[in-house]
């Protein structure tokens, strides 16, 4: 799928099957693919065979589903409106096999966390999570100095420095236990 221009189908390259073919998927959906700007730098992500990516239709946003197995396609709106202001950088991930997003808010004392419970084409249901792990250290503003870099298999988001000084500090979240 051309991330350049608006497109209405989908090419799914099939592999293992003794022969490489391509074939199009129609979608009901006319979008345009979207790999972020400043705050919301993230392509896509894969999980549990379903493909999610950003996805800008005229002025809108949303999050564009493609399931492998099935072949279809469904849209996802965001689980925020459109004044929540993000401070940073804004992060997709797979938390426990659930799609997920991870930010924080200006301040970056907390974390907030979306994750995609469950749900159908028609109606999706996201959870809300904060999460306040530093709040005890006084001046320190985690996303000034630490960026969110990835999250292990069992769920902990892993922060670094921004810059590196005399010493290197990785900060180890585990969301269950809220820090």
């Amino acid at each position: 799928m051309p991330t350049h221009e608006t497109c209405s189908d989908c090419r799914v390259l099939t592999l293992g099957s003794g022969q490489k073919h391509w074939r199009i998927v129609e979608t009901k959906h006319t979008h345009h693919p979207f790999s972020g700007d400043g705050n919301t730098g993230f392509s896509g992500r894969c999980t549990n065979g379903v493909l999610y990516y950003q996805d800008i239709c005229g002025s809108h946003r949303f999050i564009m589903r493609f399931d492998v197995r099935s072949e279809t396609f469904s849209v996802i709106t965001y689980p925020w409106d459109r004044s929540y202001k993000f401070w940073k950088m804004l992060m997709m991930i797979s938390y426990e096999g659930k799609l997920a997003f991870v930010g924080s808010v200006r301040g970056g004392k907390s974390i907030i966390m979306w994750v995609l419970e469950d749900g159908t084409a028609s109606k999706y249901k996201w959870s809300h999570h904060r999460y306040s792990p530093l709040s005890h250290y006084t001046g320190l503003d985690l996303l000034k100095q630490f960026k969110l870099i990835g999250i292990f298999v069992d769920g902990d988001l892993i922060y670094a420095p921004r810059a590196f000084y005399n010493f290197l500090y990785i900060i180890y979240i585990d969301p269950k236990k809220d820090g």
